[in-house]
């Protein structure tokens, strides 16, 4: 859904005095200044990828104007995620990064126009913290965007396409080096337990037991 430049649009269903106690859906118009579109599509298509042409797509969650360096307008990419924010360093956060930085690729291809910033945004950083009087300093992580992002990207999505076109003539897959995948992928894979790529502690040892804090699939 793409919005104005100057209107973002709430819908919520509310509770009104009537004779038949129905429940209403109304829409709420919030003046949002800096917010330009949601829910952006994104695609393109590498035709020189190796394998053959590859359809890239993506979606992002808002686009938010911003004063650019220069003193000109620009823009920069937010994405939401439902869980708490990984740490520093993790292969959960490092995927996130190339997410941004791909959509960043993606975006300046569909619309010409290069953002001066992504940002990821933990929306669990804010449970339980009630008054909320300021953004809790974990909740927002920038991602900064540089000239070497497109051709970094294309570089890692030849790697990752040349290593699945060699697993596909050989018919075989070896799993990543432990360290190297994101945990929270891992712990929905149903083969988990007999990966040397899966190291978490099995329930009934020291440690195993199943984390409840992080919801089951984050995109």
């Amino acid at each position: 859904m793409v919005i104005s430049p100057l209107v973002m649009v709430v819908s919520f269903f509310l509770v009104i005095g009537n004779s038949n106690g129905q429940h209403l859906p109304i829409t709420i118009i919030v003046q949002h200044p800096r917010i330009q579109a949601a829910e952006v599509p994104l695609s393109w298509v590498w035709e020189q990828a190796p394998g053959g042409p590859i359809l890239l797509e993506g979606t992002v969650d808002v686009v938010f104007l911003q004063q650019g360096e220069n003193g000109q307008p620009g823009i920069a990419l937010w994405d939401y995620k439902t869980r708490k924010a990984p740490q520093r360093g993790s292969p959960e956060l490092r995927s996130y990064e190339q997410q941004m930085k791909l959509y960043t690729f993606l975006y300046r291809r569909c619309f010409n126009v290069s953002p001066q910033e992504t940002a990821l945004y933990f929306m669990r950083e804010l449970v339980k913290r009630t008054p909320l009087t300021a953004r809790p300093p974990r909740a927002l992580y920038q991602v900064p965007v540089t000239d070497d992002d497109d051709e970094d990207i294309l570089e890692w999505l030849g790697d990752v396409l040349t290593k699945e076109v060699a697993c596909e003539e050989q018919n075989r897959w070896d799993p990543p080096p432990p360290g190297e995948v994101p945990q929270q992928t891992c712990r929905n894979c149903g083969v988990q337990w007999s990966c040397p790529s899966f190291k978490q502690p099995f329930p009934w040892e020291p440690g195993g037991e199943v984390d409840d804090t992080q919801d089951p699939l984050d995109l």
